[in-house]
């Protein structure tokens, strides 16, 4: 490295780059992802990674911007925004059709089976076949997302499913319902989760745009997200009252059984209102992370998210196998709890989804804010940054 001007000797070795860029932050973006962070900044006299870039795009030939190079933001074609739109909406009201069917159906005794838990599997699998079909779940990485957000939905109906056979003789159509409707919801919550994931994307590349320095683009996306997960919360609850009450009203049901203390919004408790934002609060960061360049870790995400459900499920069962641990579940004549009824009752009430994704999305939320905060998460880069 020249110890007079080490700028030129970086400029030099990233010529196009420089040449090419319509912004420092573009320049800022490619140099952050070969590794150059704010210690190798120091060795080219800056504080930090942003200055450098801004000397490097005043020093470079400015013929190429002049000439009205096309940015290397590249926002997305309303277009194609519309088919995603279509395609996610499409798919995931799909797989909301075929959770309430399936529950319906396990209902009514269909199939005569007495093998409901394998019954639940291939409708998990058959989702995420739906949602990975349909579109709904796009890009790279896209079978393992759709298998994480299939897992979601299939917890709450597979509680449904084996609820309908193994613990719904007694329990009547209120016991049941929430059960299929969080499943459905859940599955409608992929769409609106891909949806305001784009929304967010955009918005990102539209401050990376406006913005000319790294502290204003953070400013300017503090509260993005935050809003975007209002906004998907507030659509999965208007989603799941309306699944609620109106099929309550359109069937003539009594006005008290739905507006119960015990079991307000026809039979909807504490636990699957808080289950149902906490998979809501994992689906919107994992989609997030996909729209902006990592869509390995926004699959993993969702998988993790599916496994710690499953695992909170499952865990009421090993309660009953295991000694020391507490007993949950719905008491059989004699005072029996059996693994299979436990874990149903778990999956069926909420509580897996509370404490499951619960705790993903404790982990999640902060990597996310950490992570697409930065200016180079919303950069579309002329050479592919890692996923």
């Amino acid at each position: 490295m020249s110890t007079a001007d080490p700028v030129r000797e970086l400029m030099e070795r990233h010529h196009r780059l420089c040449v090419e860029a319509v912004d420092p932050l573009e320049i800022a973006a490619a140099l952050e992802a070969e590794g150059l962070g704010p210690g190798a900044a120091t060795r080219y006299r800056h504080s930090d990674v942003f200055s450098l870039a801004e000397e490097l795009h005043a020093r470079a030939p400015g013929e190429a911007n002049r000439r009205g190079r096309p940015s290397g933001f590249a926002a997305v074609p309303r277009s194609a925004s519309g088919r995603f739109l279509g395609r996610a909406l499409g798919g995931s009201l799909a797989a909301a059709a075929l959770c309430l069917g399936t529950a319906a159906a396990a209902r009514g005794g269909w199939p005569p089976s007495s093998g409901r838990g394998v019954d639940a599997l291939l409708a998990g699998l058959l989702l995420a076949a739906v949602l990975w079909s349909s579109g709904a779940v796009r890009g790279p990485w896209a079978w393992p997302a759709a298998l994480g957000a299939a897992g979601l939905v299939a917890v709450p109906l597979s509680g449904a499913i084996v609820g309908a056979s193994d613990l719904g003789g007694a329990g009547g159509t209120a016991a049941r319902t929430p059960a299929a409707v969080v499943a459905a919801t859940l599955a409608l919550g992929v769409g609106t989760a891909g949806v305001i994931a784009d929304w967010y994307a955009e918005v990102g590349r539209g401050h990376l745009r406006a913005t000319g320095s790294r502290s204003g683009f953070r400013s300017r996306m503090r509260v993005v997200l935050p809003v975007a997960a209002v906004a998907q919360l507030a659509l999965l609850g208007a989603v799941c009252l309306v699944l609620l009450v109106v099929p309550s009203l359109a069937l003539g049901e009594r006005a008290g059984a739905v507006a119960a203390p015990t079991a307000p919004f026809g039979g909807a408790g504490p636990p699957v209102w808080g289950g149902l934002a906490a998979a809501g609060l994992v689906m919107l960061p994992g989609a997030a992370l996909r729209a902006c360049g990592r869509p390995r870790i926004g699959a993993g995400a969702l998988l993790a998210g599916a496994l710690a459900t499953l695992a909170a499920a499952l865990l009421p069962a090993l309660s009953v196998v295991l000694p020391g641990l507490p007993a949950s579940g719905p008491a059989q004549p004699g005072g029996v709890i059996p693994a299979w009824s436990a874990a149903v009752a778990a999956a069926r009430s909420g509580s897996a989804e509370l404490y499951g994704c619960g705790a993903v999305a404790a982990v999640l939320l902060p990597y996310a804010w950490w992570v697409l905060h930065r200016p180079e998460a919303h950069y579309l880069p002329l050479v592919r940054t890692r996923p």
